[in-house]
């Protein structure tokens, strides 16, 4: 699976969901389908989850206290450094191992 494919594309805003909580059972059941029997994806939700782990206790926490006004800023600034990173993983895949 290459980032550029609409499978890609549509693993990267179910993992994204997922991270916020977000996901509907329906979705659920879609992004269980989409890791199923696909070593690349799999490897791809590993690293998404370890870098929002990461993310998380680095004190991303914090940031939800922020006023409403920045909370929208913040919210497109943190789905702009998910996209990223995730085009860095899927171009990189040694990368996450340093």
């Amino acid at each position: 699976m290459t980032h550029e494919s609409p499978k890609s594309d549509e693993l990267f805003r179910l993992l994204s969901e997922l991270a916020d909580d977000t996901l509907t059972d329906s979705e659920v059941e879609r992004l269980r389908d989409l890791l199923r029997d696909d070593p690349q994806a799999q490897d791809l939700y590993r690293k998404y989850m370890r870098i929002h782990a990461k993310l998380h206790s680095s004190g991303g926490k914090d940031l939800t206290r922020r006023s409403e006004e920045s909370d929208d800023a913040l919210e497109v600034t943190l789905s702009r450094i998910r996209q990223q990173l995730m085009l860095y993983i899927a171009e990189n895949p040694a990368a996450e191992e340093s």
